[in-house]
């Protein structure tokens, strides 16, 4: 009995010159190496509308992540440490 191969979702080599190839992952495809099996075509290749709405899709404005916003603040938060005489308090 063959054994099936599981469902990925990592691009294969064939997807190698695909822009909609995020490395990871594709952007249309839930699972690439089906798109490919038995000699097929990718159908996400020749589709001009879904190449359209990829385009559109990357030129968006993207979320800052957590850690992006951190560095930002720490590296334009203004010095708050005041130097004043030993023993006073703030």
């Amino acid at each position: 009995m063959p054994m099936k191969m599981h469902k990925d979702i990592k691009p294969i080599k064939k997807c190698g010159k695909c822009p909609m190839n995020l490395g990871k992952r594709c952007w249309v495809c839930i699972s690439p190496r089906d798109e490919w099996r038995d000699g097929r075509e990718c159908s996400a290749t020749t589709d001009v509308t879904v190449l359209k709405k990829f385009k559109a899709w990357r030129l968006n404005p993207k979320v800052p992540r957590q850690i992006d916003l951190r560095k930002a603040y720490l590296n334009n938060k203004p010095a708050t440490i005041t130097v004043g005489k030993p023993g006073q308090r703030r």
